[in-house]
């Protein structure tokens, strides 16, 4: 690998991935070099693999700083945490011009991405091929390592991080094209906040435009929750938030293909098994009344739950198929057999 300095881009290796940013607009290259160096066993941590991770971490850098002037205040503490000095830093190492340009187009980078970086920098100045050669260089390791510490300075500060949670923190959010960024906790709730920052509406407009705001947040909201395989809060709404005894809706649906090629099973099983349950109850129930009232309660209503109750059962054993689970792909058949011989599932 050429090298004529110890800041990020004095290298060959870093001016290489730079140039594949050309083409890019979004934080994925940042998060696949911070990833592949924090999966990696730490004896694994290959001189190329560390300068990418080191350029992706100093465009990162740039981005925090991006808003305040180059001429930075560091204050100095004690380790009771009393201020003793502050002195007045010029950030290092411009970007090179491929890099500015992509900062440019890069959207708000989230804050795990950040402390990505930050665990990046210090996995490589703690061990890694990059470390060695510089203590082996006629340089030495101090320049270096001080080039280093002088990035995580202007960067944020991490939470704590374990090696085995990488791909938490460093797998980007999609966020809308807003801006506006989901907690990912409570999908109803982020719609609402949603809808209240980015779409104001006054008392008098709600009652003709707030349904259709919040109808077309929801969509949204739903689209970027998927994106980011935020599966839980997804599941819960289309269990908890809507009455499946009539059908199933186009949450339900759309969220049962994705988690099925996603292969989330378990996450599929919850969603059907309380669609069965809503719809065998409701069917019994419905039988009851027809018995004790059948003037009001007409048969196609009766054949129409049992259509839907066939549909659940079908997509249960499909499910069950897939994952070679054949106690209750039996249980399913039985009860599937038990709908055509019309009695209650």
């Amino acid at each position: 690998m050429g090298t004529w300095g110890w800041k990020p881009f004095e290298n060959d290796a870093a001016m290489d991935w730079v140039a594949q940013l050309v083409d890019c607009d979004d934080a994925t290259p940042l998060a696949d070099s911070l990833r592949a160096l924090l999966e990696c066993d730490p004896r694994d941590r290959e001189t190329d693999l560390c300068c990418e991770a080191i350029a992706s971490a100093k465009i990162l850098q740039q981005q925090y700083h991006q808003r305040i002037n180059k001429n930075v205040i560091v204050t100095s503490y004690d380790k009771d945490g009393n201020p003793v000095s502050e002195r007045s830093v010029v950030l290092e190492s411009p970007l090179p011009e491929e890099a500015d340009a992509f900062l440019a187009r890069l959207p708000h980078s989230p804050t795990n991405l950040m402390a990505a970086a930050v665990y990046s920098i210090e996995a490589i100045r703690d061990q890694s091929q990059l470390r060695e050669l510089w203590a082996d260089s006629e340089e030495g390791l101090d320049p270096w390592t001080e080039s280093l510490n002088d990035m995580l300075e202007f960067l944020p500060n991490a939470p704590p991080y374990k090696v085995a949670d990488a791909k938490t923190w460093i797998t980007p959010k999609v966020t809308l094209a807003s801006g506006f960024q989901p907690k990912f906790k409570d999908l109803e709730k982020d719609v609402e906040r949603f809808v209240k920052d980015c779409s104001p509406i006054s008392r008098c407009e709600y009652e003709a435009y707030g349904m259709k705001a919040y109808d077309d947040a929801l969509d949204m909201m739903f689209d970027v929750y998927w994106q980011n395989k935020v599966w839980p809060p997804l599941v819960k709404m289309v269990t908890r938030g809507y009455d499946h005894r009539w059908g199933h809706n186009r949450y339900v649906e759309k969220l049962s293909e994705l988690l099925l090629d996603a292969k989330e099973f378990e996450h599929l099983t919850v969603i059907w098994t309380k669609i069965l349950k809503q719809q065998s109850a409701y069917y019994r129930s419905r039988r009851r009344d027809q018995k004790k009232f059948p003037d009001d309660v007409h048969e196609d209503r009766i054949i129409a739950i049992r259509g839907w109750l066939t549909v659940t059962l079908s997509e249960l054993m499909r499910i069950c198929r897939m994952q070679n689970d054949d106690a209750r792909l039996s249980e399913y058949q039985e009860m599937d057999q038990r709908l055509k011989d019309g009695k209650n599932p």
